[in-house]
């Protein structure tokens, strides 16, 4: 049957990436991989701003709009299939398996255009490179995500897979303040070379051995943005713990 097109009709054009990694597990720690998408929209409302505008993505999961852009390619009054190209940078929502997701922009309240985003399973590097005796370092996968399901050595020219040995001992390079009460509580900053943690849930602080161990509270890390496993500094900072009896176990 012979079908119409309506060339004055909102629509997307474009989207890069068509795929993007979903979550992944690497030793029991779930990594997520943000990839920005960009979606290029013929014919749309260049009135709207993101403010004005909302992305949907699966059945309510919302998007993070980064930007966006407008841009007139016919004269003024002039019709045409895609006089408009107004360009959507947004970071979708993470999720749990490969699967295939509707993607819905609104702007005021009224749905403007709908395209559909392919979440692909990522190589599973913890057997990748345990095959080989080597860790899979998740942090390289965070920073330079896979584009597809394939196991690569290199992502993003670093390597995916390291050998433990050659990882060096953690150092604290500066240390403030260096002493505080037994009842705990002060917040001590520690800038560290080749510290492998890059989150929150990767840092433990302790006192004492045994069953005289007690635990501070991990506030805060930041990784410099060019770390990895086999090379990293940053910062750290703690609350130290409440050590009974006044006992200045090391931290």
């Amino acid at each position: 049957a012979y079908q119409f097109f309506d060339g004055a009709a909102t629509r997307v054009v474009s989207r890069r990436p068509v795929r993007v990694p979903a979550r992944a597990t690497v030793y029991g720690r779930t990594v997520e991989m943000d990839v920005p998408v960009t979606l290029k929209v013929a014919n749309f409302d260049q009135s709207l701003t993101a403010t004005d505008l909302s992305i949907v993505v699966g059945i309510a999961a919302e998007a993070t709009i980064l930007s966006v852009s407008h841009a007139a390619l016919c004269a003024p009054g002039a019709a045409g299939s895609a006089c408009n190209i107004t360009t959507i940078a947004f970071l979708p929502p993470a999720v749990d398996s490969a699967m295939d997701q509707q993607v819905r922009v609104s702007g005021n309240g009224a749905l403007l255009a709908e395209t559909v985003l392919t979440f692909f399973a990522v190589c599973d590097y913890e057997a990748f490179c345990g095959d080989s005796l080597l860790m899979a370092d998740s942090k390289v996968m965070v920073d330079a995500p896979p584009s597809s399901s394939a196991c690569e050595w290199q992502l993003g020219g670093k390597d995916v897979c390291v050998d433990p040995n050659a990882l060096e001992r953690p150092t604290a390079l500066v240390v403030s303040p260096t002493e505080g009460p037994a009842s705990g509580g002060t917040l001590v900053t520690v800038s560290y070379r080749n510290l492998p943690a890059f989150i929150l849930q990767d840092v433990s602080v302790t006192a004492g051995t045994g069953g005289s161990m007690v635990f501070g509270i991990a506030e805060s890390i930041d990784p410099t943005p060019s770390s990895s496993l086999v090379q990293n500094s940053g910062v750290v900072t703690f609350l130290t713990p409440k050590v009974p009896g006044g006992n200045l176990g090391a931290v």
